[in-house]
């Protein structure tokens, strides 16, 4: 069984209430109670997608962003495996 929760004071009380664990970024307030324990040299990722509608014109802001996301130098492993296209 799994929780998951935008709220981080919901999460740790969850784990307040005995329900597991969790981990939350070193500098979050922490609920009196619960007991932290730090996390030494984790392999942290995290999967981040840059959506666009095909077709459809940027502001100068949005392609100054586009442009810098595709010239940004990506490691291999987090190039996209295929571009989905959906009819509209």
């Amino acid at each position: 069984i799994s929780y998951a929760s935008e709220r981080e004071d919901w999460i740790q009380n969850m784990v307040s209430g005995g329900l597991g664990i969790c981990f939350i970024p070193e500098f979050s307030a922490v609920i009196p109670g619960l007991q932290v324990r730090p996390v030494v040299d984790p392999e942290v990722w995290r999967e981040v997608c840059l959506v666009v509608v095909a077709g459809r014109r940027f502001s100068p802001a949005a392609s100054a962003f586009v442009s810098s996301v595709k010239a940004h130098g990506w490691p291999m492993s987090a190039m996209p495996l295929a571009v989905h296209k959906t009819a509209a």
